[in-house]
């Protein structure tokens, strides 16, 4: 299910100046898809950068709803490539 309105996302990577001291998880090695979502509830997903360039993490906020997560990040081949996430607005 889609939200009514549209998502607006602010998206923002912080840098923690940190290289990766582990390899990447051979089972994803196109990243993964976090879903943070409740599977009944309307929700958006929105795409981030892959791989980011090392560990960090996204500050994800949707403009339209208020919804906010932080996901982090290592700088591999496994990191995440989007997010979903459940719609906070009250006229879904």
């Amino acid at each position: 299910m889609i939200p009514s309105k549209l998502p607006d996302w602010q998206i923002h990577w912080i840098d923690r100046h940190v290289e990766p001291h582990e390899p990447p998880n051979p089972k994803y090695p196109n990243g993964v898809d976090v879903d943070i979502s409740k599977r009944d509830a309307p929700a958006c997903s929105a795409l981030l950068t892959h791989p980011a360039k090392r560990c960090g993490y996204w500050i994800v906020h949707c403009k339209a709803c208020g919804a906010t997560a932080v996901v982090t990040t290592a700088g591999r081949r496994d990191d995440p490539r989007s997010l979903r996430m459940a719609c906070k607005s009250d006229d879904v």
